[in-house]
């Protein structure tokens, strides 16, 4: 049963982006260049980049791994599927970088005054301190939400409606719930043909030389999808697992390294690669999926 193979999870965590718009330096700059007219918006840096990186750079890496392991649900905001086999690293992987994220609140709490400060010599005139939220309300900002819940079945409601109205509404969750699972389906053929055709482009392309190189994480991200698909497959679509066995088969048997050096290995890997994404794109489009 599907409900038994996923749940529900839903992962937010906000920002500060530090800037505000300055409507006397905006009228200025078009003052000066004689313009008439809206020309742009003049938004200053509150604070330094510097101070907020180590906060950005995690809650990016945790938006990142929070879609790597999951699959969309409905049109629910912030909500998505998450396969059951999947949890135990999931809930592994978030938990660090929570606790990462709480480090840096942590060390952004005991800095934030040196921000004000540094922005107060580096913005001269043209800083304002009423332009500034206070710490609680900039650390209210940065809250991090996840929470879990069992993905719904088409009978779970209690209601005193009568019987032909609860079953057009089993029939509207059943339909629905159809639907989300085929849109999770069509997200990893999306993947596929993403990853496959992006790998296929660089190893044509390359030249041997710095343009035309290729990093190591083309290979690395594709071996990361290879591992990843099995889990993230729960309706048991065999088109799915046969072109993950492809990609493993096919475009992982190579490093980088080998790639690079390797003529005719690098050709067939291209090639394979290829024949892949167009049959990613194929599938995804008998689907209703779009691509140009």
């Amino acid at each position: 049963m599907l409900t038994n193979n996923a749940i529900l999870v839903r992962f937010s965590v906000g920002g500060w982006g530090a800037t505000k718009y300055d409507k006397k330096i905006t009228q200025e700059v078009e003052d000066r260049h004689g313009k008439k007219g809206d020309i742009g918006r003049f938004n200053k840096q509150l604070a330094d980049k510097k101070y907020l990186t180590e906060l950005s750079s995690n809650i990016s890496m945790a938006r990142k791994f929070h879609y790597q392991q999951t699959m969309p649900w409905l049109d629910a905001d912030g909500i998505r599927i998450l396969p059951t086999v999947n949890f135990i690293r999931y809930q592994e992987g978030m938990s660090e970088f929570h606790s990462k994220h709480i480090a840096a609140l942590d060390k952004f709490k005991s800095i934030f005054s040196d921000l004000i400060e540094e922005a107060r010599y580096r913005l001269g005139d043209k800083f304002n301190l009423r332009e500034y939220p206070s710490l609680s309300a900039v650390l209210e900002r940065y809250r991090w939400i996840l929470t879990f819940s069992p993905v719904p079945e088409s009978g779970d409601f209690r209601v005193d409606l009568d019987k032909e109205t609860i079953q057009e509404i089993e029939k509207e969750m059943k339909d629905r719930l159809a639907s989300s699972y085929d849109g999770a389906v069509l997200d990893l053929f999306e993947r596929i043909h993403t990853q496959t055709s992006h790998m296929a482009e660089r190893l044509e392309n390359y030249t041997g030389g710095k343009e035309g190189s290729f990093r190591d994480s083309l290979i690395d991200n594709t071996i990361e999808l290879s591992a990843l698909l099995p889990s993230l497959n729960i309706t048991g679509n065999a088109k799915l697992n046969e072109l993950a066995r492809r990609i493993d088969q096919d475009l992982c048997q190579y490093q980088a390294d080998v790639l690079r050096e390797n003529d005719l290995a690098r050709k067939d890997v291209a090639l394979q690669a290829k024949s892949i994404a167009q049959d990613a794109a194929d599938i995804a489009k008998s689907m209703g999926a779009l691509f140009a």
